[in-house]
C-alpha cells in the first residue's frame, strides 16, 4: 500500500522496520532507530474480584529515568514489596 503518512502504536522500531520499511527512509534513520534500545514498558491487565488485594488503585511505570531502575527491579523481582506506590 502506498500512504501520505502512517499512524501506529506499536513502537518506533517496528514501524519504521516492518510496516513502513527501512527503504522508506534514510540511512542514518534506520541506523538511528536499529540503535536504539526498547524501554521497560508493560501491558496493563484489569482483574475484577471480590475483595481488594491492593492497597493503590493502579502503578504506572516508566524507566530508565524515573523510580523503577535496575536496583529496584531486582528487588522487587526477589518478591520486596516496596511501601512506596511505584510512580
Amino acid at each position: 500500500f502506498d500512504a501520505f503518512i502512517v499512524v501506529s502504536d506499536v513502537g518506533i522500531q517496528p514501524t519504521v522496520l516492518k510496516l513502513v520499511g527501512e527503504k522508506e527512509f534514510d540511512k542514518s534513520y534506520v541506523n538511528y532507530i536499529r540503535d536504539l534500545v526498547p524501554g521497560w514498558a508493560f501491558t496493563a491487565v484489569r482483574y475484577f474480584l471480590n475483595k481488594k488485594v491492593v492497597k493503590e488503585q493502579m502503578a504506572m511505570i516508566y524507566a530508565d529515568e524515573t523510580w523503577l531502575n535496575m536496583e529496584r527491579f531486582l528487588k522487587i523481582r526477589a518478591g520486596h514489596v516496596p511501601e512506596e506506590v511505584l510512580a
